[in-house]
């Protein structure tokens, strides 16, 4: 739970006030940006994996290193259906699993 919590800490602190970053089930989070270019989604998501990658504290003081895959999707202003985002969202999760740990993959 202290991990989910301040894996939750970390990526809040990445994004601006108007992001929306939430816990979605499990392990997984979400993050919905706005008015987002791609260069800036793919900063974002740099950070985060930085942010998260360089270890966390456990109770008894050790260090907790855990692997991060982000799957980014860009909506278009004319597209803006939820389902379709997090469906091109989610493949491009298991694409980033697929190339190894610690990755990201926007599309």
């Amino acid at each position: 739970d202290r991990i989910l919590s301040e894996t939750a800490a970390s990526i809040k602190r990445c994004f601006r006030e108007t992001d929306l970053a939430a816990r979605f089930g499990g392990d997984e989070f979400c993050v919905f940006m706005t008015s987002a270019p791609r260069g800036a989604v793919e900063k974002k998501a740099q950070e985060m994996l930085e942010a998260l990658v360089a270890g966390q504290a456990a109770p008894d003081g050790r260090e907790i290193k855990i692997t991060v895959s982000i799957g980014a999707a860009l909506v278009s202003r004319d597209d803006r259906d939820y389902d379709l985002l997090m469906e091109k969202a989610d493949t491009a999760l298991y694409r980033a699993k697929e190339l190894g740990k610690n990755k990201y993959v926007l599309v």
